[in-house]
C-alpha cells in the first residue's frame, strides 16, 4: 500500500469535538445533550473529554510533586 486513501469519513473532526467539550466543560451542558447538537457519538466525546481531562491533570500535577520534593528550602537556597 504506497499511497492511502481514505475510503471513509468516520470519526469526527478534532474542532467539533473541542467544541463540544468546551460545551461540556465550562457551559454545564450534559454529554448527550452536546453530542446530539454537534452529531457526534456519545460515547466518541466522553472519551475525548476523559482524554482532554488528563492531559490536564499531567500538566497541573507535575508542578506540585516537584515542589513537594525539594530538599532545602528557597531561602537556605538563595544564601
Amino acid at each position: 500500500m504506497r499511497n492511502y486513501t481514505r475510503k471513509t469519513d468516520r470519526g469526527a473532526p478534532r474542532d467539533i469535538l473541542m467544541r463540544a467539550a468546551q460545551e461540556v466543560l465550562r457551559n454545564n451542558k450534559s454529554k448527550a445533550a452536546a453530542a446530539k447538537d454537534f452529531n457526534v457519538d456519545r460515547m466518541t466525546l466522553s472519551r475525548f473529554i476523559k482524554k482532554i481531562q488528563q492531559s490536564e491533570d499531567a500538566i497541573t500535577g507535575y508542578k506540585a510533586v516537584a515542589a513537594a520534593k525539594t530538599i532545602i528550602p528557597e531561602t537556605m537556597e538563595k544564601d
